[in-house]
């Protein structure tokens, strides 16, 4: 793992392979994540939170801030998996990702059961966990299969390793009350 993960020009970057996501030590309830991102052409990845390790995969427990180049990547057709979105749930309300290879900065903020990302400076999706709307869209899914999907209250956040060249830089975490 250490290999695909190299830090470069100062960003913690995925340079080859699939595989490997990087999980925090810690453990998360309510937080706010602020990050910077940048994909490869066509790439595709995601942050992940309120995930556990019980399963194969990190998106088989928690909800994903999908990161995209919607232009040159499948699931930037259906609003469900383009940038921005909470993966296969949530459609973003606005477009407002930069082109594949610019920087983009983003905003996790999870508040109790309320979830905000934010694109550049827009807020993009908005949803509630623990509600009949997240129990229906879950329902809806590839999630439904997935017994614990989103009903972790607490558990680490995950850099997901699509298989993509992306990169993070500038994180920074603070727990809400």
């Amino acid at each position: 793992m250490a290999k695909r993960w190299q830090v470069e020009e100062g960003a913690l970057t995925l340079t080859t392979g699939a595989g490997g996501d990087l999980v925090t030590v810690d453990d998360f309830d309510s937080f706010e994540l602020n990050f910077e991102w940048r994909i490869a052409a066509g790439g595709s990845s995601g942050v992940l939170f309120h995930v556990t390790e019980d399963f194969k995969t990190a998106e088989e427990s928690g909800p994903e801030y999908h990161l995209v180049d919607d232009l040159r990547n499948p699931d930037g057709k259906d609003p469900k998996t383009s940038v921005g979105s909470c993966y296969g749930l949530y459609a973003p309300l606005r477009e407002a990702a930069h082109i594949a290879g610019e920087w983009n900065q983003a905003s996790i903020i999870v508040n109790a059961n309320h979830v905000e990302y934010w694109l550049n400076g827009v807020e993009v999706t908005v949803y509630e966990l623990d509600t009949k709307d997240w129990a229906a869209q879950v329902a809806a899914s590839k999630f439904a299969k997935m017994p614990d999907f989103g009903a972790i209250p607490k558990g680490p956040i995950v850099l997901r390793a699509a298989g993509a060249r992306v990169a993070f830089r500038n994180l920074k975490i603070r727990q809400l009350p």
